[in-house]
């Protein structure tokens, strides 16, 4: 892609162009079973792949600098966010099994089992630097922010639910409900 980028130094602005180009093809097949192992009781098996992609700003190759003057002469604060247009996407491998309960009256009681692997999670990186030059700017201080990708990760786990429905609690009629909140 074709970007470019546009700086304000004194009022002054300045253009120029980059380009940068990133591609990637991804397969992602899934599979999903839902057995039943008696009347009330099912099982789910799950395995997927998915994948999450960079947000185009953070691809453009624009870097975003603000600033302000501080009391100083020619000092300024400010922070700048630098674009990493060689982001790549994350892409996660995902295996679910849960055993499902359905009780009679209303409710479910569950237990389930994850375990995942996630490539290249995108987080972000900041850094605070102390009097430092900058885009022909000396700065008192200046926070520089990028976004990169992790290693890789490792995410298991085990979920339990119950959830029931208060079928079992006792009716009252919207008339007694009303005499209660009556004012005397």
């Amino acid at each position: 892609s074709n970007n470019k980028t546009a700086n304000t130094i004194s009022g002054k602005l300045s253009v120029v162009s980059i380009r940068t180009t990133n591609t990637y093809t991804n397969f992602l097949p899934s599979l999903q079973v839902k057995y039943n192992l008696m009347k009330n009781t099912l099982v789910r098996f799950a395995f997927t792949n998915t994948i999450g992609r960079p947000d185009y700003t953070q691809l453009s190759g624009t870097n975003r600098l603000t600033f302000a003057a501080t009391a100083a002469p020619n000092t300024f604060t400010g922070s700048v966010t630098i674009a990493n247009p060689n982001l790549k996407p994350y892409l996660s491998s995902n295996l679910d099994l849960s055993v499902e309960h359905y009780l009679v009256k209303g409710g479910i009681i569950s237990l389930g089992g994850f375990y995942k692997t996630i490539k290249n999670q995108i987080y972000r990186v900041s850094d605070i630097q102390l009097n430092t030059n900058y885009d022909n700017k000396f700065f008192e201080r200046l926070t520089v922010s990028e976004n990169r990708n992790a290693d890789d990760a490792k995410l298991y786990g085990v979920e339990f639910s119950y959830d029931q429905a208060f079928t079992f609690l006792p009716k009252s009629s919207a008339t007694n409900i009303s005499n209660l909140w009556a004012p005397p």
